[in-house]
């Protein structure tokens, strides 16, 4: 049995924000909003509500975390030890990062042992975009 966590994160379109609730993603990719609703008698209700595919933006959790100890998502931007800026992504099976000169490389040959630290992401920052944004 892996270790492994799978964690998601949801950037909303629409409202540019990213949603603050727990997400539910079918093997469909059909996503929807799970909270749970505490009433004054102490009874829970749970709710999940349906949200567009085509207004939010699901991300993993890449299962690395940068220097300051904050998880690394994908379309987060990382700054490496160069002191350049490189986006992660998803593709091939594995996370990668895009390089100035055009190569996608794996993000675990970059970023493990070495210093990193995630500056932004491509949604709050859209001066970072580029061919590998959603």
């Amino acid at each position: 049995m892996s270790d492994r966590i799978f964690e998601f994160r949801i950037w909303n379109k629409k409202y540019n924000t990213w949603m603050n609730h727990c997400a539910i993603i079918d093997c469909s990719g059909n996503i929807g909003n799970h909270y749970i609703e505490v009433c004054d008698n102490g009874q829970k209700i749970e709710h999940v509500v349906g949200l567009s595919k085509e207004e939010n933006i699901i991300q993993q959790f890449t299962g690395l975390k940068d220097n300051n100890d904050k998880e690394i998502y994908e379309g987060d931007i990382l700054t490496l030890e160069d002191k350049k800026n490189y986006q992660v992504f998803f593709e091939r099976g594995c996370f990668m990062i895009t390089f100035e000169n055009g190569n996608d490389l794996p993000l675990l040959a970059y970023v493990e042992g070495k210093r990193c630290e995630i500056v932004g992401n491509i949604f709050e920052n859209p001066k970072f975009l580029n061919k590998k944004d959603v």
